[in-house]
């Protein structure tokens, strides 16, 4: 009986506590103050009142912390266009709360951000 119990635990245990991690890093959708992530196993989108980002696979060490690189892009307006820059996403998360700060390639930096899952907050958009 008690193997049944401890099966059944193993069985339920990926389904309940851990769907949001796949196979490289963690999935789903993100919100916070002006921002929005979506998440896949593999990388993501991120949007921002008057930025684009996009980002590699969030896959926490034992200790939450990531980091990841992918490419950041500031609103210029309607003339201006978008230009792309390098960048590392580093920080802390757990399946519901990704803490996130963006280092640019030029120095600047963008944050802490914190973005809870399942929370779609609303954006100013430039355009």
């Amino acid at each position: 009986m008690n193997r049944r119990l401890i099966a059944a635990a193993l069985i339920a245990l990926p389904i309940a506590g851990c769907a949001t991690f796949g196979g490289n890093g963690l999935s789903g959708q993100y919100g916070g103050e002006h921002v929005i992530l979506n998440l896949g196993p593999n990388g993501g989108t991120m949007e921002l009142d008057c930025a684009n980002a996009t980002l590699g696979a969030v896959a926490p060490r034992g200790d939450g912390s990531f980091t990841t690189r992918g490419t950041y892009s500031r609103g210029m307006g309607a003339v201006g266009g978008r230009r792309a820059v390098p960048a590392t996403f580093s920080g802390l998360a757990d399946p519901n709360t990704i803490r996130v700060r963006i280092d640019l390639a030029d120095g600047t930096h963008v944050g802490p951000l914190k973005l809870d899952r399942g929370t779609r907050p609303t954006l100013y958009k430039c355009y």
